[in-house]
């Protein structure tokens, strides 16, 4: 009972602390959501982005109520320590008015794991992107349904403005066609046809490769999932090439 009455209290005072940050400095906001491959697309964005624009990221597995706050205000994580979480609290409500560098977009990994949960991290953030990499049996039990636990992954989707970008995977087909987004939507895939699609893919001496746009790109890793991280970076790229971060 007094841990849960004690997490209550962190989750509140971040959120109050989070939101006081983006009203203040207006960072954008790119979350990566899904299954799987989470991490890979939040990393391969990030790497794209940061020669040209002020990024910052989550760390691995900062991705929950607790964790995306964190990552937000750029704060470690207290573990069971009391005296760290004092520490970090009033660090938290230091950050919206003393932040030495305040990043332009901040890179964000969202993770469910029961119904409602994307409710809650929806109220500490807006994206102006929003990545859905697939769907698949992670969290069955707790959603009774694939169909469940797409819908509660789409909440992310759905929550993008009508001048942002829903980036989606064409080849999940939970995810293709998908209704009610007001967002523009790009597809990204490998076996399925779709705005940023690989072609050609094979495995070189060091990783894979496969032709997109004409151009012949290189992957020092192996895995499909090297790939489609790739291809949702190149997503936001082009997005971010047509615009102008305020």
């Amino acid at each position: 009972m007094l841990r849960s009455i004690s997490k209550n209290f962190v989750k509140y005072w971040l959120k109050i602390c989070v939101k006081l940050f983006i009203w203040r400095h207006k960072p954008q906001i790119i979350a990566v959501t899904g299954t799987t491959n989470k991490y890979a697309v939040k990393d391969e964005i990030y790497n794209v982005l940061k020669e040209k624009y002020n990024v910052r990221t989550s760390p691995r597995n900062f991705n929950s109520d607790i964790g995306v706050p964190l990552s937000v205000l750029n704060l470690p994580v207290g573990y069971h320590y009391f005296t760290k979480w004092v520490i970090i609290l009033l660090k938290a409500l230091a950050k919206p008015f003393f932040s030495k560098s305040i990043p332009e977009i901040i890179v964000l990994e969202l993770a469910i794991d029961k119904p409602k949960d994307m409710d809650y991290l929806l109220t500490l953030i807006k994206p102006k992107i929003a990545v859905v990499t697939n769907i698949s049996e992670q969290h069955l039990e707790s959603f009774e349904g694939l169909d469940n636990i797409a819908h509660e992954y789409l909440k992310l989707a759905k929550s993008v403005g009508s001048n942002d970008l829903v980036i989606l995977n064409a080849d999940d087909p939970r995810l293709k066609d998908v209704k009610d987004i007001k967002a523009k939507v790009w597809y990204y895939g490998i076996e399925n046809e779709c705005e940023f699609r690989a072609l050609d893919v094979k495995e070189n001496e060091s990783g894979e490769g496969f032709r997109f746009d004409n151009t012949e790109v290189k992957i020092n890793k192996f895995g499909k999932h090297y790939i489609y991280a790739k291809l949702a970076s190149l997503a936001v790229k082009k997005f971010y090439d047509s615009v102008v971060v305020p």
